[in-house]
């Protein structure tokens, strides 16, 4: 699907943006059961959404291919790009990207395992996330999980964890 927005109008921190185009591309298949992709592209003209925000010229990119391995095993892989510059200087508020790979698997109707592992070119970190689920019942889910963030530091230190989180979540449904 093609897509243009002619007519966009948007506050965002007390600032009124009106008249900024962008057209959006959106492609998605599906040639084998096992196998999909799918991309999604915006270019033209967004908000760079700052302490002073302005209206900057650039695009976005999104490419994510999954793969169905059984009914119980996923795998998906995408890459989203993104860039914005100053209409007049054309200097880049930002130029970066993002690599992710995700894994799921849904041992049985109360047990599922996500990891995510990216690459996050802006920042320049490596991050993973592991994620545990268990369902007690219809309306109860117990979550664990960890996030690490690396960050390289040259061949002094190497990668070193910058960041690591462990969490517990208990999730009820009131009816």
């Amino acid at each position: 699907t093609i897509h243009h927005n002619l007519l966009n109008r948007e506050h965002f921190r007390s600032f009124l943006f009106e008249d900024y185009h962008y057209s959006t591309v959106r492609f998605s298949t599906r040639p084998y059961k096992f196998l999909s992709f799918h991309l999604y592209s915006r270019f033209g003209k967004f908000i760079y959404r700052d302490t002073i925000p302005k209206i900057g010229k650039g695009h976005n990119w999104d490419m994510l291919i999954k793969l169905q391995l059984s009914t119980k095993a996923e795998l998906s892989f995408s890459y989203t790009k993104a860039y914005l510059e100053d209409l007049v200087s054309r200097d880049a508020y930002y130029d970066g990207y993002i690599w992710r790979a995700m894994g799921k698997y849904q041992f049985n109707s109360k047990i599922f395992l996500r990891a995510i592992v990216d690459y996050d070119a802006f920042s320049d970190t490596l991050n993973i996330y592991p994620l545990f689920s268990y369902k007690t019942g219809p309306y109860t889910t117990f979550f664990a999980g960890v996030t690490n963030t690396y960050t390289d530091y040259g061949q002094q230190f190497g990668s070193i964890n910058v960041n690591r989180q462990y969490f517990i979540k208990m999730q009820y449904l009131i009816k």
